[in-house]
């Protein structure tokens, strides 16, 4: 089994090549073609074979998102590559079930199934999954989920220095996987030693009710019916969207003394965080204003200097430049309070800090300032059952050590069962470990926790809050968010950056927030289902597995250069980046938010972020790191790109740009295809984007060099006319040392 690996032939014998894909009819073609080649279609290198995946058993709006079983390869490749090193040279992929009337496989449709991404591995038999205390994969989660890690199955027997024990294939590992061109240039090969087994961990939702629709059909949550697009090709669930099955709980609000709020509240929060902040009969007032004399966003003021009464004002002007300190913040005296298991009153001056403790008579509770937990060893207050006072520094679940007195009891009482405590000291420290207040600072967070013995021992109880503290005199504070809050119980870090290295932050996306978050990875829960849970989902189970073709050579040091992977997401982080890496992302989608356009359109939403080109590399790798260009390597030649990959699957999408900056060259302008029928790989209603390749291989270009501090952009393009959650904007790349 083997194929052309000469360009200059594919005129002359292109339809035996085509016939020879596995996915036979379809052509593949790429992006960037040399000048006259515009029309040839790249072949596959060498011999291949192929493996499949176990099955995936659905049912319609179900989520797939899990590591499957290994698959062991071929008996012929595993012997034949014992102890070797295999060249892999490109490959195919397709999704199949068998068809229960005529009992012959058949593609599956992408109306029928969506693959929202997917991670395929070869793996060495020297190694072997690395696996947690429950049975699940281990890896860094750069957005797109687990980044697979893997360990030496025998470590008395090691394999080769420099082997590598895993590749990934995630360039184009979308909807778009089927149609992309997945083949390197003569000569540039992803090496793996003694492979033996394929390990794929596919993000997919069922989207075939059992009606045999060639199109979209099927019951849709509420979110998608009031928001799909009329007639639309495709289907809404594709775009993960959020249901009453997924509990959401939000970040907590922040009070800032001076300067501007990192994340401003939406309009839509404000004045609940605000009533959550200070307690909803302290509100006296909700405004809601387009002021350029106050700051923008949230801002709370007290009704009269000293009250307890607050008006509250949501400032629409987002170009204010007016700050959170009110002309006076040295001189500001700040107060707060919450009740939790411990109730905690403070006030604060830069002088002096005065703090009320209220929790149960007769046993002992505590409260940590400036920590989320004991890990963070917080400055701590403990009273005891007794009402002995003492102040500590925590260890990590330690009671940690005892510190010099450097607080005045003024009240110690009890009443109703409650004891109550008044405590006065110096804002400043005594020590280090005393912590120091600041009246610039607004928000604390804080532990605290209560026991069932009158000294100090194991909680009973604990929590962790966070305690806003506003102006006593009528002077605004502002009202931030941490962008924080969780998703099925799961904490969400949107992790939204600032200019230039994205804008979704400036343009307060609603993927910031959890409260504005409507659909995404975060709503697309493993076994779940995309719809309400008033719905019924269909009984209907489709049953489907992917099938991977895997072209390949023997290896030889002298004629290969070995590929690796890079990647950037327009989040303006390293969203594939299987080593250790600052700028890898947490969080890889946005929302096209309806009727935002650009200078390109009223309907055409922009999304970009500056980089530079080290940043896409590790600081390290390890030899089982499947997707990872280790940083010690590249020398000040620099890197040269072989392959780029827009990951701009949604069916909204209008292109996609990496740009050099420096010397002004468009490196790739990724321009997506449309279906135009009901057949597979030509679906109306879905998309996908010929690669960019260079090599030397005549048809290509050369392969431009980048430097760790060439300056990058990438540009992805979105049609707005309707709003779309969860879009992803990423470049999936392969390159070699220059």
């Amino acid at each position: 089994m083997s194929s052309s690996t000469a360009w200059q032939l594919l005129s002359l014998a292109l339809p035996a090549l085509v016939g020879a894909n596995m996915n036979a009819g379809l052509t593949y073609t790429i992006s960037n073609p040399a000048p006259g080649h515009q029309s040839v279609s790249p072949p596959f290198v060498g011999e291949y074979f192929e493996v499949d995946s176990p099955t995936l058993r659905m049912q319609y709006s179900q989520v797939y998102w899990q590591t499957l079983p290994p698959a062991e390869l071929p008996a012929d490749i595993v012997s034949r590559f014992a102890n070797k090193t295999m060249a892999v040279t490109g490959f195919e992929v397709d999704l199949l079930r068998q068809n229960n009337l005529t009992g012959q496989e058949e593609s599956v449709p992408a109306y029928q199934s969506y693959n929202h991404h997917y991670s395929p591995n070869l793996v060495s038999a020297a190694v072997q999954l690395k696996l947690d205390a429950n049975g699940q994969a281990t890896g860094v989660d750069r957005g797109h989920g687990k980044i697979l890690e893997f360990e030496l199955r025998n470590k008395s027997d090691p394999p080769p220095p420099n082997a590598r024990l895993n590749q990934a294939f995630v360039h184009g590992n979308g909807q778009e996987h089927r149609q992309m061109y997945h083949g390197a240039p003569t000569g540039y090969v992803q090496p793996i030693y003694s492979p033996s087994h394929f390990v794929l961990t596919p993000m997919q939702v069922a989207t075939n009710d059992g009606t045999n629709a060639t199109g979209p059909s099927g019951p849709l949550p509420k979110f998608s019916r009031e928001t799909v697009p009329p007639n639309t090709l495709y289907s809404p669930l594709l775009e993960c969207p959020c249901t009453d099955r997924v509990p959401r709980k939000l970040g907590h609000a922040s009070s800032r003394i001076e300067g501007r709020c990192a994340i401003a509240l939406l309009q839509s929060d404000c004045f609940a965080a605000a009533a959550a902040s200070v307690g909803y009969q302290s509100i006296a007032s909700n405004s809601t204003v387009h002021n350029p004399t106050l700051p923008p966003g949230c801002s709370v003021s007290r009704s009269q200097a000293g009250s307890r009464s607050f008006e509250v004002v949501f400032n629409t002007d987002a170009s204010s430049t007016v700050s959170c300190d009110g002309g006076s913040p040295s001189a500001a005296t700040l107060e707060g309070s919450l009740a939790d298991l411990v109730g905690v009153g403070m006030e604060l001056n830069s002088e002096t800090v005065t703090l009320s403790l209220a929790g149960p008579a007769g046993v002992w509770f505590g409260v940590g300032f400036n920590g989320s937990s004991m890990a963070d060893l917080p400055y701590t207050i403990i009273v005891d059952g007794n009402g002995r006072v003492s102040e500590r520094r925590l260890g990590n679940h330690l009671a940690g050590r005892v510190l010099a007195p450097s607080v005045t009891v003024v009240n110690n009482s009890i009443s109703g069962g409650v004891r109550r405590v008044v405590l006065s000291r110096a804002a400043r420290g005594a020590s280090p470990d005393h912590m120091s207040f600041s009246n610039s600072v607004g928000s604390i967070n804080m532990i605290n926790a209560v026991g069932n013995t009158v000294d100090l021992q194991q909680h009973d109880k604990r929590g962790a809050v966070v305690l806003n503290l506003f102006r006593v005199d009528t002077e605004s504070s502002c009202l931030c968010t941490d962008g924080g809050g969780s998703i099925n119980g799961i904490p969400y870090n949107a992790d939204c950056k600032p200019e230039p290295l994205s804008d979704l932050l400036s343009n307060n996306n609603p993927t910031c927030q959890v409260s504005s978050y409507v659909g995404g990875l975060a709503c697309c829960v493993n076994g779940g289902f995309l719809l309400d849970q008033e719905q019924q989902v269909p009984e209907f189970v489709d049953e489907i597995f992917f099938r991977f073709r895997f072209y390949f050579e023997e290896y030889d040091s002298k004629r290969h250069v070995d590929i690796n992977h890079v990647e950037w997401a327009n989040n303006g982080c390293d969203s594939g980046c299987g080593g250790p890496n600052v700028h890898g992302c947490h969080h890889i989608e946005f929302d096209v938010v309806k009727g935002v356009g650009s200078h390109l359109g009223p309907d055409v939403q922009m999304f970009q972020s500056d980089f530079k080109a080290g940043w896409m590399l590790a600081s390290e790798c390890s030899m089982s790191s499947g997707q990872c260009f280790d940083g010690r390597q590249v020398t000040e030649e620099g890197i040269k790109l072989i392959m780029a990959a827009s990951h701009c699957h949604a069916p909204n999408c209008l292109g996609q740009q990496l740009i050099n900056v420096d010397s002004g060259e468009m490196l790739c302008n990724g321009t997506p295809i449309l279906g135009n029928s009901e057949l597979v790989f030509h679906e109306e209603g879905y998309l996908y984007t010929p690669p960019c390749l260079w090599g030397e291989d005549e048809g290509l270009l050369p392969p431009p060099v980048l430097h760790r501090n060439t300056s990058l952009k990438m540009i992805t393009l979105f049609n707005s006319t309707w709003g779309h959650p969860g879009q992803m904007g990423i470049w999936q790349m392969k390159a070699a040392l220059a």
